[in-house]
């Protein structure tokens, strides 16, 4: 709810000083934003999938850096302990 409320404020922000193309990249974002927080008002399976989604997507991405070997010293194990995870 507050990134809803800060990048419509922020889009408010950037028309007033002339900025519109800028103000309709943030009002997109505020409306992604919207959507995701009606899903989760309106369908109590919607969070859990989500967050589901977001923890395989980072997962992912960490396989990506560890892969191209740019991983730093203190993520070492962080894949190995996510392997077990129900996502």
């Amino acid at each position: 709810m507050i990134k809803l409320l800060n990048d419509t404020q922020g889009a408010i922000l950037l028309v007033e000083h002339g900025l519109a193309s800028q103000a309709r990249v943030a009002l997109r974002a505020a409306l992604e934003t919207l959507f995701v927080l009606g899903n989760v008002c309106f369908d109590e399976h919607f969070s859990r999938s989500f967050i589901a989604a977001s923890e395989q997507k980072r997962l992912t991405h960490l396989r990506a850096i560890q892969n191209n070997g740019c991983v730093p010293p203190f993520t070492h194990g962080v894949a190995q302990a996510c392997e077990g995870l129900a996502l």
